[in-house]
């Protein structure tokens, strides 16, 4: 019995908690049509905080690589300040695409959600 209960003990302070799987996230906006146009985006970070960038006016934008755990929600938003053109919004995990979208806009806001 007693070496039941030392093997047990052993066993549990022995076992780590998982770490939770983290993922390489980039944000990317590209100018497709139409133009000239200025805008900021706004992005996920981490644990519910975002980043604001721009503004920008040129015919690609790309985030810094944000590491973002493995179930995490994002928004990733642009915001047309002036001009207008047609954009693609583009969300990616480890570089594979998770999300996107294409489409024209003036000024305004158009936000993309997705789940790392």
């Amino acid at each position: 019995m007693r070496w039941l209960l030392i093997a047990l003990l052993f066993t549990t302070l022995s076992c780590k908690k998982a770490e939770p799987e983290t993922f390489e996230v980039i944000y990317r906006v590209f100018l497709k049509q139409g133009g000239p146009a200025s805008y900021n985006m706004t992005y996920s970070t981490g644990n519910g905080v975002t980043k604001t960038d721009g503004p920008e006016s040129g015919a690609l934008w790309e985030s810094p690589p944000v590491l973002l755990e493995d179930n995490e929600a994002v928004d990733f938003t642009l915001n047309v300040i002036s001009g207008g053109a047609t954009f693609t919004m583009e969300i990616r995990k480890d570089w594979a695409l998770i999300a996107d979208s294409t489409f024209s806009s003036s000024i305004g806001k158009t936000t993309l959600q997705a789940v790392i």
